[in-house]
């Protein structure tokens, strides 16, 4: 079972979740076991089911939307925090066992657990089975990718989302970012239940996917491939309207974002400045050496513009 106490109210679309210094969990704190084969399950066999499921869960789905290696890769990642602590199964999980519970993945009811896990860890970074996140983690913002890109373009980036949205040149991409940037919604509210309206069966079709938005999708997609981002290199071309274009924008936007940096005052302050002339003075080298520049250096003028 897992469980946290909150240590204040969680609210989210005004409904309340619970109460300050409320026990709160993601499960049911019953479960009965069935043995077929007339021998009860022991705690290490229930908790290797458990982790087949929800490992099963990430890796289904990564099958279906990634080519290459990626899905081998998720696995990998998955098999490495479970045989550790505090979790020490004897064993790698291997596709054909999570293969056995592969009609579990398309239920609704058991898409709601899911999205129920990664919430509550996602509210509760420190509780017990934190680490089973890597297998939840894609419930979060499901079908809601139109976010989580622009988000991951802000991460690569280090860069404000509003700062990004400023190389925007494309008037379709604009029309979809004001469609899904309507007031009310909670973007920025970590433990609000908006990443999880799909998976917890609260909407029947999301206006943040990639299929809703696909002028962003490819623009973003482009835009982050670019910057050397693994994850957009395998990102799908879910349709080829305005494809061109969206390419030809990112590409124009990237190559000014990448090529003109914004240079900031870093040593603004007094005690600031004394200590980067004391690092200066340190200097090992001769410090009466002269350095000279070529006023037509292409970084000097790139510094200057």
């Amino acid at each position: 079972k897992f469980d946290a106490r909150l240590t204040s109210e969680w609210i989210s679309y005004n409904v309340r979740i619970g109460s300050a210094g409320q026990s709160i969990s993601p499960t049911y704190g019953k479960c009965d076991w069935t043995a077929p084969e007339g021998r009860a399950p022991d705690e290490e066999m229930k908790l290797r089911f458990f982790i087949t499921l929800i490992a099963g869960y990430r890796y289904g789905f990564a099958t279906e939307i990634t080519q290459g290696d990626y899905k081998s890769n998720v696995l990998g990642k998955i098999n490495q925090v479970v045989r550790n602590e505090p979790f020490n199964l004897d064993s790698d999980l291997i596709p054909t066992e999570m293969a056995r519970c592969k009609t579990w993945y398309n239920n609704q009811e058991f898409q709601t657990l899911i999205a129920a896990l990664d919430v509550f860890w996602c509210k509760f970074p420190d509780s017990k089975g934190v680490k089973l996140r890597v297998c939840t983690l894609n419930s979060r913002f499901r079908d809601c990718s139109s976010i989580s890109e622009l988000r991951h373009l802000s991460q690569i980036s280090a860069r404000k989302i509003g700062d990004i949205l400023q190389c925007v040149f494309s008037v379709r991409v604009r029309d979809e970012i004001e469609a899904i940037g309507k007031e009310g919604e909670e973007f920025e509210k970590e433990d609000s239940y908006f990443p999880y309206m799909r998976g917890m069966r609260l909407s029947k079709r999301s206006p943040y996917s990639s299929t809703e938005n696909v002028h962003l999708h490819n623009w973003i997609s482009t835009f982050s491939a670019l910057l050397e981002s693994e994850r957009s290199f395998n990102a799908r071309v879910v349709s080829e309207s305005g494809l061109v274009m969206s390419l030809n924008l990112a590409i124009f936007a990237a190559y000014a974002f990448i090529k003109y940096a914004n240079p900031q005052i870093v040593f603004g302050s007094q005690d600031s400045a004394e200590a980067a002339r004391t690092i200066a003075t340190a200097d090992d080298g001769d410090s009466t050496r002269e350095f000279t520049t070529d006023p037509a250096s292409p970084l000097l003028i790139n510094c200057l513009l």
